[in-house]
């Protein structure tokens, strides 16, 4: 793979000095310490899973633990994880000590053959979508390439019975003198258990494989996209959908772009975006027509290319939109995420992005034949919005994430070199073994927070990424609803980062 450049260059979040009339750079003067611009710092907070295998460390993302989506529920009390395997894992947090521990587990799907085309559906996990609870159990909406199913997550107490007039053996009485009263039977309550068990599969009306679920603010509707048609869903009928859009043409020679991902308004249930591969985001409105054939307004990134280097060819590829998010606190702008950049948009200005943030262009620029060719390049990556919108943040490859500063439009990376000491620190002993046993690990003690610098994107930089970086992706990602801490993949296991911007402090025992 050709090198790539070994610098990257901040598009924005920089300052030029003033250049006078006698060509000479003017001194900037330096602020004060205690008022000079801080970074945003993070600390990896807690590690969840387990590491991927080692007959599968070459290709970490066929490892059936690789992680594949992570989602938060709206209170953040749970977090879902799902993998390649077809896995849900699920964890609660701890009200003292923030922590995660883990509850259950579900094996939501297994590796299929469809009948009809004669072709493997993949177990993988694509997308979980929470629904905000109403009692005391959860539900949650779980997706792979054509399966949709509802999971009902509550927790009960399992109970003994107690006082049974009997002795040791079941339906001899107690010949002890003592016994000679009968006693009522009691349920005596012990441990709690938390169970996630299927409630509802949907009806298959996917032809092509789904990329995405969103739930409607209503709490009833949702809508399932795969890479032709979006269809709308209610929560309590499992057999019919209705089809809001369909781009799939008459001859599938003509076929020229593809949908990526669809998403449901955030306050209003009427209004939903869906993104393609052409870099146009569509906004919809179910009070014009309920088939969505004419659209509300059309935002088209395709005028805005990465870059003037780039090759034609190659820009087309990138356009393509992998993930979109609403503002949570200014649900008129979005922000879409494409292989190397960020867009942010504003609903009343379709004509072009408010801001294009680049995020990993300097270093994948001269690396793109290489990653046409192996695929690479139509990785998703997905983007997150903090809770007080702001910081973005979104994952890259070698087991990054880059977080942006929205009012300045400064990015910051995550230190690769933060990997050595999560290990040394969070992996507890190295491996013991016992006698005529197998290989174990040691219980580790609980260790602090590992600090992990964020950098900017300014200055000294690492090395460019190498073919096994692109083997080492962080694509999903999530920032918690209420707090500072960001979940994001890394392999078979989900790190938990808590990160804290500039004269913060960090929240995360806050609910």
């Amino acid at each position: 793979m050709p090198a790539s450049s070994s610098s990257r260059v901040a598009k924005a979040g920089t300052t030029r000095p003033q250049v006078s009339a006698s060509g000479r750079a003017d001194q900037l003067m330096e602020p004060h310490p205690s008022l000079a611009p801080q970074h945003p710092t993070a600390d990896i907070f807690q590690v969840l899973g387990q590491p991927v295998a080692a007959a599968n460390a070459e290709v970490p993302t066929q490892d059936e633990n690789h992680t594949t989506c992570v989602r938060f529920d709206d209170t953040g009390r749970y977090l879902a994880v799902g993998t390649k395997g077809g896995m849900i894992r699920l964890y609660e947090s701890d009200s003292s000590t923030a922590e995660y521990q883990s509850v259950t587990t579900a094996q939501a799907y297994q590796v299929q053959i469809d009948p009809l085309n004669s072709i493997e559906i993949d177990s993988k996990v694509k997308d979980i979508c929470w629904i905000p609870r109403c009692n005391q159990s959860a539900l949650l909406l779980t997706a792979n390439e054509k399966s949709i199913k509802l999971y009902r997550v509550a927790t009960k107490r399992n109970r003994i019975v107690s006082g049974q007039n009997t002795s040791g053996f079941i339906g001899v009485l107690c010949s002890d003198p003592n016994c000679a009263r009968l006693e009522i039977p009691q349920l005596i309550p012990t441990d709690s258990v938390t169970e996630c068990k299927p409630k509802r599969v949907y009806a298959t009306e996917h032809e092509y494989q789904i990329n995405s679920l969103s739930l409607s603010s209503d709490g009833q509707h949702f809508l399932s996209s795969d890479d032709l048609i979006i269809h709308l869903w209610n929560t309590l009928y499992i057999e019919d959908s209705l089809k809001l859009v369909s781009i799939k043409p008459e001859s599938m020679d003509d076929l020229n772009e593809t949908i990526t991902t669809s998403t449901f308004h955030p306050s209003q249930c009427n209004l939903f975006c869906f993104s393609t591969s052409k870099g146009i985001t569509h906004l919809c409105d179910l009070r014009c027509n309920v088939t969505c054939d004419n659209y509300a307004a059309e935002f088209d990134a395709s005028a805005s290319q990465p870059s003037d280097a780039v090759d034609p060819f190659y820009a087309a590829l990138l356009n393509g939109v992998s993930n979109l998010a609403f503002n949570p606190v200014n649900s008129n702008h979005f922000i879409t995420r494409d292989y190397l950049t960020l867009k942010l948009w504003d609903m009343a200005m379709p004509a072009e992005p408010v801001s294009v943030i680049s995020v990993q262009e300097e270093l994948l620029r001269t690396a793109l034949p290489d990653l046409y060719d192996s695929d690479t390049i139509f990785d998703k990556f997905e983007v997150s919005w903090s809770p007080d919108a702001k910081y973005v943040a979104t994952g890259m490859y070698r087991h990054e994430w880059a977080l942006v500063n929205m009012s300045t439009e400064t990015v910051y990376f995550q230190s690769p070199t933060a990997a050595a000491a999560r290990k040394s620190a969070l992996n507890g002993p190295p491996a013991v073994k016992g006698r005529g046993t197998a290989p174990k690990r040691a219980t580790p003690s609980p260790a602090p927070a590992v600090p992990v610098m964020l950098r900017p994107a300014v200055g000294p930089q690492p090395e460019p990424y190498s073919d096994r970086d692109f083997l080492s992706k962080s694509l999903a990602l999530q920032y918690h609803p209420k707090t500072g801490l960001i979940a994001a993949g890394n392999g078979g296991e989900t790190l938990l980062y808590s990160v804290a911007s500039s004269g913060g402090s960090r929240d995360r025992d806050r609910w």
